[in-house]
C-alpha cells in the first residue's frame, strides 16, 4: 500500500478505453512527491472507472492529492531495450484545500 500526499503535474481529463470486459474509463497523470528542501521524486498514476471520474471532477493541474494505491510494475520498450518502471494504481483519494478553498462535492 502506498499512501502519498503530492501534487498533480498534468491537466486532469479521462479517456475510454476498449478492454476484453467492454469500455473503462482511465486517468493517468504524474505526480510530485515533496521530500524536502529541493528534493522530489516524481511518480505515473492511473486510476479506473470511477475513481477516475471522482479525480477528473474534483482537481485539476497542480493541485494536492491525497492518494492511496498500489504500486506497480510497468515494461516501457526504448528502441529494442525494454526497461522496468513502476507507477500507482490509485484506489482511493482525497481532498486536500486549504481554509480560503471552497469544498468541492464529495470525498471518494
Amino acid at each position: 500500500m502506498v499512501i502519498e500526499l503530492c501534487k498533480l503535474l498534468n491537466e486532469v481529463t479521462t479517456k475510454t478505453v476498449p478492454t476484453e470486459n467492454g469500455e473503462k474509463i482511465v486517468l493517468n497523470n504524474r505526480v510530485m512527491i515533496y521530500q524536502g528542501k529541493n528534493k522530489s521524486t516524481f511518480v505515473d498514476i492511473t486510476a479506473w472507472n470511477g475513481m477516475a471520474e471522482f479525480i477528473e471532477r474534483n482537481f485539476k493541474k497542480d493541485d494536492q492529492i491525497y492518494i492511496e494505491g498500489e504500486l506497480k510494475n510497468k515494461p516501457i520498450t526504448v528502441g529494442e531495450k525494454t526497461f522496468q518502471t513502476c507507477y500507482i494504481l490509485v484506489n482511493n483519494a482525497k481532498l486536500v484545500f486549504g481554509k480560503n478553498e471552497q469544498k468541492p462535492e464529495q470525498e471518494g
